[in-house]
């Protein structure tokens, strides 16, 4: 009897060790939970204190807060990032091996409203609580191609009605050089190098794909049916890839606005490793409608770490395309 009573004793001492570290995270928590409650009623407090304030104004605080803790924390990553050393493989070219992720994590901010509950924001509030009339047609982004006169009607007219003509936004069509970006995996063999992107959401990849680079001199293919992503060959120019894409079908756009293209597009990529950061920028040349070569901004990522695994690729299903309204509803 005494034994049990001793192993009863032994058990319930370690279950009460055990506890410590989940009360200590309970608390911590708890405690960081007030400390948000204060925080909210200070700035609930200075927007009333400034006079009557909409539920907008509420979120408008706490969203431009949240920005700005993202941004920081992306511009230390970033620096951080390189800061490091720029690692080289045996044939002396830089490493381009890793998972490459957006610094900032790329995650929605979320907003915590006075009754103390998290949600996710979606579209930013308007700095002007909606009150001004928006235009029929929003803007395009900047750093967009130009094109010569006899294609910019269509372009518009493109990006006017882009939920019925965007080519891939509501279909399992790939986005296709050079809309599909920067590669989010980088795996390096003799001779190759194998771009890895995974799936993404609305506008993104619809499924996960992949492209084989040869680095090993061939040239294009020949006989080759043009392709979203083309046929691509690629060289090393110091630090930096780079990959020349020919053989691209005309079916896609260059940019989310109705950046249209031909089937003469040549498209040069360039991957940089700096420290523990990649670059990414591509220029496109297309003789038959862009006014110009177009550069598309620089993107920059920095190596991410073992939780930042590609995740399984799902299914993807077209969606009825025909029942979706465009800019303008009708």
């Amino acid at each position: 009897m005494a034994r049990w009573t001793i192993y009863t004793l032994s058990v319930a001492v370690a279950l009460l060790i055990c506890a410590n570290p989940i009360r200590t995270v309970a608390q911590e928590k708890q405690q960081d939970d007030e400390a948000r409650r204060r925080a909210i009623e200070a700035e609930t407090a200075k927007l009333k204190a400034a006079g009557p304030q909409r539920d907008h104004d509420v979120d408008a605080v706490y969203y431009a807060k949240i920005v700005a803790e993202s941004r920081a924390k992306a511009a230390a990553a970033l620096k951080a990032a390189l800061a490091k050393p720029t690692p080289h493989t045996a044939d002396g070219h830089a490493d381009l091996v890793g998972v490459w992720v957006s610094p900032g994590g790329g995650s929605l901010p979320a907003v915590v409203s006075e009754d103390g509950k998290t949600r996710k924001v979606l579209f930013a509030p308007l700095d002007d609580g909606g009150t001004k009339p928006r235009d029929p047609v929003p803007p395009m982004g900047p750093n967009q191609p130009s094109y010569k006169p006899e294609y910019q009607a269509k372009v518009q007219a493109f990006w006017f009605d882009v939920n019925h003509n965007d080519p891939t936004a509501f279909t399992c069509k790939n986005p296709g050089v050079p809309r599909m970006g920067a590669p989010d995996q980088i795996v390096e063999t003799p001779g190759q190098v194998v771009l890895l992107y995974r799936q993404g959401t609305a506008g993104g990849n619809p499924n996960s794909t992949f492209r084989v680079i040869p680095t090993d001199g061939r040239p294009h293919r020949t006989g080759l049916d043009p392709s979203a992503m083309g046929d691509s060959i690629g060289h090393w120019e110091g630090e930096t890839l780079v990959v020349d894409v020919t053989r691209l079908d005309d079916e896609t756009w260059l940019s989310e606005y109705g950046t249209l293209h031909s089937d003469v597009t040549h498209v040069i990529e360039r991957l940089t490793r700096k420290g523990d950061t990649l670059q990414y920028t591509a220029t496109v040349e297309d003789s038959k409608v862009l006014a110009k070569p177009w550069m598309t901004t620089v993107v920059t990522r920095i190596l991410g770490g073992p939780d930042d695994a590609l995740a399984p690729d799902v299914p993807c299903v077209d969606n009825d395309s025909e029942h979706l309204t465009g800019l303008i509803h009708h």
